[in-house]
């Protein structure tokens, strides 16, 4: 999937009996703030130094506009504060934070026109079907417990984020499977968390060596489904 596009996918409108769609965006990448600045630097003279000072001067001119009572208006659109919870009576006090109460102040930015304007006239939209016929996808992989590294050693705890990842972990012909270049196949004994859109796990005990992982998943009561998430990683020794 480009970067330059928002995958999208359809989701079954239950109220409705999943006789219409509701369309969500999926598989958003997150643009980190020093590259937001060097973005920020094509065409023009100033350099991410001055323009992360400005930043920071936006943002505490906003917070404090915001912390008198009252609106900000910019040219991304109005900032202001919302109360949210619930009192019992006329004379009970708003207490935010407090930990007998559901009290919360959230921030509200509602985007201005000429933005929405902006990015809807840009905006490249791609459909993605997986969710009516489900297949699982992985999206990224990270090794959570020595993160700049990208090779795996047992015990390391890695994190895959995509979709339809959730695994049955009471079913024994479901899991996490390491096949390695002789086509043997290793099931993942630990699996810490399996959601649609992640799992985390614990890399097994393997030889050092070269495997593909699979997961083997049954969807909606049905077949089961072996899917390869990824083709190569590499497993050294401890």
């Amino acid at each position: 999937m480009k970067e330059l596009s928002l995958e999208y996918k359809l989701i079954r409108n239950h109220l409705q009996n999943g006789k219409s769609f509701s369309p969500r965006a999926i598989n958003q990448k997150t643009v980190r703030y020093e590259n937001v600045l060097k973005e920020m630097e094509h065409n023009t003279a100033i350099r991410s130094a001055d323009l992360q000072l400005a930043m920071n001067q936006f943002m505490n001119t906003v917070t404090d506009i915001l912390a008198r009572g009252m609106k900000a208006e910019t040219p991304l659109g109005v900032f202001s504060v919302v109360l949210q919870g619930r009192l019992n009576s006329i004379g009970e006090e708003f207490r935010p934070g407090a930990p007998d109460t559901n009290h919360r102040i959230r921030l509200q930015w509602i985007s201005s026109a000429g933005m929405k304007k902006n990015v809807a006239h840009n905006l490249v939209l791609v459909k993605n079907m997986d969710n009516l016929h489900p297949v699982p996808k992985a999206v990224s992989i990270r090794n959570m417990s020595k993160p700049n590294l990208k090779n795996f050693v047992p015990k390391d705890v890695l994190e895959i984020k995509g979709m339809n990842l959730k695994i049955n972990t009471d079913d024994d012909e479901q899991g996490i499977f390491w096949i390695d270049a002789d086509k043997r196949s290793f099931k993942n004994k630990t699996i810490v968390e399996s959601i649609p859109s992640k799992l985390v796990f614990q890399v097994p005990d393997l030889p050092p060596g070269v495997y593909a992982l699979e997961t083997h998943n049954i969807f909606a009561g049905k077949v089961l489904r072996h899917t390869n998430l990824f083709k190569e990683l590499t497993v050294c020794e401890v």
